[in-house]
């Protein structure tokens, strides 16, 4: 029974931590997107969403900084 206690309460607080840690990786994609380093930040935003997934605001900034990294590539394919 004290073990069940203890996994329940590392679940919550484990849990609680998430959007702590997508706030954080957040915050590391927009500090990489002021430096012009799109595709690391992009990373950072994907990494923040997997770890909370209803983190609107990193989905937002992933498809953000994906659409800039799509748009850079494009600009340096040949042109036909």
């Amino acid at each position: 029974m004290l073990a069940l206690l203890g996994l329940l309460t590392f679940l919550i607080i484990s849990h609680s931590a998430q959007p702590h840690l997508a706030a954080q990786l957040n915050a590391e994609g927009l500090k990489l997107l002021d430096h012009g380093k799109f595709k690391e930040a992009a990373e950072k935003f994907r990494s923040a969403s997997r770890v909370d997934p209803k983190n609107i605001t990193a989905l937002n900034n992933l498809g953000h900084s994906g659409r800039i990294v799509f748009l850079q590539s494009r600009e340096r394919l040949p042109r036909e």
